[in-house]
């Protein structure tokens, strides 16, 4: 539904900084505990950033028309087929 996909991309304006700054907030403590300041800090920024433009892209693929599925690929309702050993 459109109003599902609008607020899909809507919430993006909370997840990217909240991954950020979970991220930052994960690393400081880290490394107050181990006293390694700033390396942990940076190190979780950088994963919180990663995150974040994660999100956006899977958002983006989510809202776009076909729900980000490309041509060929089978309905996403459907079961996967059994593997033969």
């Amino acid at each position: 539904p459109p109003r599902a996909r609008t607020l899909a991309l809507l919430s993006l304006g909370f997840s990217v900084p909240i991954a950020v700054v979970g991220g930052g907030a994960v690393g400081f403590l880290l490394d107050r505990a181990l006293g390694t300041l700033p390396w942990l800090s940076l190190l979780f920024v950088s994963f919180g950033v990663a995150a974040g433009i994660r999100n956006v892209v899977r958002a983006a693929s989510a809202a776009a028309p076909g729900g980000g599925r490309r041509p060929g690929d089978p309905p996403s309702d459907s079961a996967p087929t059994p593997r033969r050993p």
